[in-house]
């Protein structure tokens, strides 16, 4: 019996992933009994040992060969840049599905236009030097995406907090959220909602650019 959330029963339902799952539970079974203990006590150190030997692969890595084909690492930003997730996330956001499209990392998440007001993201940056820095988002564009995303950025030194709204149909997947000239140590919050949103949210991850 397994429990798994609506989206991962997406994945888990095609063949290849439960004949798979049927393996690793076969596995366990069989040293369960070898054991002479029950299968919820079968030592998890050996049963990793067994299943790695018979080539499964148990943690993706992008880095690993024959994992990296449709998760391609996008080419690493200048500044400090923090992807998806680095986030806190607030409510259930989704894996997004047009690979090779994200700026970060190696993916993005969406709020499936679902559960408006109740989903967030919030990232925490600690200046490293002062400076005068661009604060920027970036995700995947398309038309099925929110025009009206609200983004806020409270700062640990001084108020007020810097709202700006995104169009996440702006071609160019960056939105450059306010230019702040902060001191060193100064921790940026920033918090994005899909609160009355018209579309898909979706996020890849923020920068903070310093400003020659």
């Amino acid at each position: 019996c397994l429990s798994a959330t609506h989206v991962a029963y997406g994945s888990i339902r095609m063949e290849p992933v439960f004949m798979i799952m049927g393996q690793s539970s076969a596995t366990a079974a069989c040293m369960a009994i070898d054991t002479n203990v029950p299968v919820q006590k079968v030592a998890y150190p050996a049963l990793r040992e067994q299943l790695l030997k018979d080539g499964q692969v148990l943690a993706w890595d992008p880095k690993s060969s024959g994992q990296t084909r449709d998760h391609a690492e996008a080419p690493k930003l200048p500044g400090i840049v923090l992807d998806d997730t680095d986030a806190k996330r607030q409510g259930e956001w989704s894996d997004g599905s047009l690979n090779g499209t994200q700026h970060i990392g190696t993916g993005y998440i969406h709020d499936a236009n679902a559960e408006k007001g109740k989903l967030s993201l919030t990232w925490t940056i600690k200046i490293p030097e002062d400076g005068t820095y661009d604060i920027i988002l970036h995700f995947p564009p398309n038309a099925n995406r929110a025009t009206n995303v609200p983004v806020s950025v409270e700062f640990s030194d001084t108020k007020p907090v810097l709202i700006a709204t995104v169009n996440e149909r702006n071609k160019s997947g960056i939105a450059k959220i306010g230019t702040q000239t902060r001191k060193s140590g100064t921790v940026l919050t920033i918090t994005l909602s899909n609160k009355d949103t018209d579309g898909y949210v979706v996020a890849d991850g923020v920068q903070l650019l310093k400003v020659p």
